[in-house]
């Protein structure tokens, strides 16, 4: 029952235990090339990550002046708006005052009303 081993079958055992640690060895390499990858493309990530996070922190200074936009324009169509009335007053009253003039050409309301009077 115990067979001898003989010095061949112990070459071939050898060399079947250094092909398992040579497949362990390559399998091991290209875990780590894996890594490696994936560290490369994890720093790429942290990069884009920060680049996201400095945007987001800017989003609060961004509606800000966004806010402060809306009152310049709410400040700009207040100023138009003026400058437009004040312009159709200006015109409508100057209209009045020539309706008024052509209708009593010549006379002196005053001295109309006195004739009215006297």
């Amino acid at each position: 029952m115990n067979n001898p081993i003989t010095q061949s079958e112990l070459v071939e055992v050898l060399g079947e235990i250094r092909q398992g640690f040579k497949a362990v060895n390559d399998s091991l390499n290209q875990l780590e090339k894996g890594q490696a990858e994936m560290k490369a493309e994890l720093n790429g990530i942290d990069k884009r990550l920060t680049n996201v996070e400095s945007s987001v922190q800017k989003i609060p200074d961004l509606s800000e002046k966004i806010g402060e936009l809306k009152n310049w324009k709410q400040i700009g169509i207040i100023l138009i708006t003026a400058l437009v009335s004040s312009i159709l007053t200006g015109t409508i009253g100057g209209f009045i005052g020539w309706f008024i003039r052509l209708n009593f050409p010549h006379t002196n309301v005053l001295t109309k009303m006195e004739s009215l009077v006297s």
